[in-house]
């Protein structure tokens, strides 16, 4: 009897603790989708945001193939009221394309809270705006924006575009991303302009989850062969 019951014991124990420890292992996400255009033939990208721990999140934003374009910028409406001096705190990197490319290339996240669009003189991404033409849009409270030096923006043909934002205010959460605005240029249509609010939260279920369902389904059998 004392065998069966550790046996009991033993199982769940252990199934629980591979599941969870794979849970807390694995990056929760957001997935915007459904992005309203400027263009009535409009591209079809998809913005997946990761939360990877250390302050940090990973963004991925992809187009559908056989669509193309140049992201310009990455627009992002955040809940939690953040002040100037937190989104002062918040730099982005880019991954791919390498942001050491001819040395000539980078991503800024350039605080603008209560901005719906950014661009003119003397602002860091001068022409890679949104324009509220046919969209509704939220106050922004920052952009992520290319910016190149040289006569070529090494982000020709990259697709996917995989950015790390970094959070140093630490306020940040996977839920304070509420809406996406991106602008590509020299794509497949022309040139769009799209935002979303769509968004899905996705939180992975691993293959440890069997397990868990596995040793349930033993301790019911052991149950049944005990009767």
């Amino acid at each position: 009897m004392k065998d069966l019951t550790r046996m009991r014991v033993g199982v769940l124990a252990s199934a629980f603790f591979v599941l969870f420890g794979a849970v807390s292992g694995q990056a929760a996400t957001a997935t915007f989708t459904d992005f309203a255009s400027t263009n009535s033939v409009a591209l079809h990208p998809e913005l997946v945001i990761s939360d990877v721990g250390g302050n940090k999140f990973s963004v991925s934003a992809t187009l559908v193939a056989p669509e193309y374009g140049d992201l310009e910028a990455i627009f992002f409406d955040l809940a939690g009221g953040l002040s100037n001096a937190d989104l002062a705190m918040v730099t982005l990197t880019s991954v791919a394309p390498s942001s050491n490319t001819s040395g000539n290339f980078s991503y800024l996240f350039q605080n603008g809270i209560n901005a719906k669009t950014y661009g003119g003189s003397g602002t860091q991404c001068g022409s890679n705006v949104l324009s509220t033409n046919a969209l509704a849009l939220p106050l922004f409270e920052g952009v992520g924006c290319l910016r190149s030096t040289g006569s070529n923006q090494p982000n020709d043909g990259v697709n996917p575009v995989l950015l790390t934002l970094y959070d140093g205010s630490m306020k940040l959460t996977l839920a304070s991303f509420t809406g996406i605005g991106l602008r590509y240029k020299s794509s497949s249509n022309g040139s769009d302009k799209l935002y979303s609010m769509t968004r899905v939260n996705e939180v992975p279920l691993p293959a440890a989850a069997w397990l868990l369902i596995g040793g349930l389904g033993g301790l019911a059998a052991m149950k049944r062969r005990k009767s």
